[in-house]
């Protein structure tokens, strides 16, 4: 009792990591002690008012009520609705207006932080507390709506990181089918433009991290990874070069996902109806379909050198040491048959598939792994094209007659991670590519915090030794030996010297 007693004061009065851990501390009592977190809720309740705005206070209330919502939900069940009403009007909506701008990305103001909050606790109830069709098609125009008012402002750090805690929440929600379909193709392209484009570096790095850890731990599926794959495009080429080496992370570990699962009888074919769930190969659809619809796809003719960096960073992965680019043969000679669904009368996705085709066809159709057969099998179509009565589009080259492919050391050309060391900086701006995050997803936090955590690994390449010679200054001794040794090494051999009677 005097432990319940402790924590119920911490969790409503301690900051707010604090007030998460004394939750999820009583949680853990709830078998003797059911009330306990109910009466803590109801307190944490009484605690959002008006005035409680601009204190350190409500950050800790916020972020307790997000807790009760991922630990025991069913306690703020009935008064949920008072709860969002709160969020939406006077957390969310009143702090979408830029008051400061900030001044480092580490140190944020206040309003930022009191958004982060309301952000990670309205994800929080939408995915813990069933809701209707029509109330998510609502909460989802919610957050877009939030996302284009700090796009159109001013671009400072306080918009980059509210942009960046939306960006975090709709990838939590893509992990409810529910708010799969809710949210639509031209909503994805909104958070990949966002993901892409937005001018702070750290803003960039955060969402790609965040995003690979939920694609490594599973709780994004597999076809959203193109969202990781467009990262390759960031004019940074330090963060293209991690996203590369984080795209090819992500393939490992579903090849490895498929070894288990032969390991254990259950082998999935690339014909299999199931296949597009576990098959990194049924990537490609998404990736090729959202990059016909890319921002100015027109002023990238005749080359197209945005998606052929993209089709690069995707091949290069999923082919090694597999084969099976006979499959893609099929699966782009497939997708060119078929319409763009939002678009039929469009014909990027066929000139993408031209491209592609292209690539595989040059780049990796003569390596080791393929063996030339043709594909026997069937492929699986996804929900965005529909197919067409022609018969004439497999035989139209639809790629530009200026067409060129990039090839591969110009599409991975990169700046190395230590590049700036040289100018006397105490290191990289940007954070170093983390580790591959643990398997085991219960380790993971549940909140959405764990993009702060884990070490960091640089992707530089390693430097050439230097003797130590090269750094010591030169003497007036060594620069004549140097001299010495450098017209030795320059003048040809000389012959034997002639014995004087020789020479007579």
């Amino acid at each position: 009792s005097k432990l319940i007693k402790c924590l119920h004061g911490l969790a409503l009065e301690g900051p707010a990591v604090v007030r998460k851990l004394a939750l999820r501390c009583m949680h853990c009592t709830a078998r003797t002690n059911p009330s306990a977190l109910r009466d803590v809720s109801a307190a944490l309740q009484k605690q959002l008012v008006v005035g409680a705005r601009g204190t350190p206070a409500l950050l800790g209330t916020l972020k307790g009520l997000q807790t009760v919502f991922d630990v025991h939900p069913q306690s703020l069940k009935e008064a949920s609705g008072r709860v969002l009403k709160f969020v939406e009007t006077d957390v969310l909506k009143y702090f979408s207006e830029t008051r400061e701008t900030g001044l480092t990305w580490s140190a944020p103001p206040y309003e930022c932080v009191a958004w982060e909050h309301g952000i990670k606790l309205l994800v929080a109830y939408l995915l813990h507390i069933p809701q209707t069709d029509s109330d998510v098609q609502k909460y989802v125009k919610l957050l877009f709506g939030l996302l284009k008012c700090q796009n159109d402002g001013v671009a400072c750090i306080s918009t980059s990181r509210k942009s960046t805690s939306v960006f975090k929440g709709v990838v939590k929600l893509l992990q409810s089918p529910q708010f799969r379909r809710a949210i639509t193709p031209t909503h994805l392209r909104l958070l990949m433009v966002l993901n892409v484009f937005d001018g702070n570096e750290h803003a960039r790095e955060e969402m790609r991290t965040f995003l690979w850890r939920h694609l490594c731990t599973g709780r994004l599926i597999k076809k959203y990874c193109w969202m990781l794959i467009v990262n390759a495009l960031d004019h940074d080429k330090r963060h293209a070069a991690i996203a590369k080496d984080q795209v090819e992370k992500v393939i490992d570990r579903y090849r490895e996902q498929q070894r288990q699962f032969e390991r254990s009888g259950r082998r999935i074919d690339l014909s299999d109806p199931q296949a597009p769930l576990f098959c990194p190969e049924y990537i490609l659809p998404d990736l090729l379909y959202q990059m016909a619809h890319y921002p100015n796809f027109d002023q990238q003719h005749p080359h197209y050198e945005a998606m052929q960096t993209c089709f690069y960073v995707f091949f290069e992965a999923v082919t090694k040491d597999t084969d099976n680019v006979s499959f893609f043969y099929k699966l782009l000679q497939t997708l060119k048959q078929h319409n763009d669904v939002l678009q039929p009368k469009s014909k990027n996705t066929k000139i993408l598939c031209d491209i592609a085709f292209e690539i595989v066809h040059n780049e990796y159709g003569k390596t080791r792994t393929c063996s030339g057969k043709p594909f026997p099998g069937t492929v699986n179509i996804s929900r965005n094209f529909q197919a067409t009565q022609s018969v004439e589009d497999q035989a139209i080259s639809y790629k530009p007659s200026a067409f060129k492919l990039m090839g591969k050391s110009r599409a991975f050309k990169s700046v190395p991670l230590d590049a700036k060391m040289a100018k006397g900086e105490s290191g990289s701006p940007i954070k170093d590519a983390p580790a591959p995050p643990r398997t085991d997803e219960s380790d993971m936090e549940e909140d959405g915090d764990e993009e702060d955590a884990g070490p960091k690994r640089s992707l530089a390449p390693k430097r050439k030794r230097v003797s130590p010679a090269a750094d010591v200054p030169d003497t007036p001794t060594r620069v004549t030996r140097r001299r010495m040794g450098d017209a030795d090494a320059a003048s040809p051999a000389k012959s034997p010297a002639k014995s004087p009677r020789h020479k007579k």
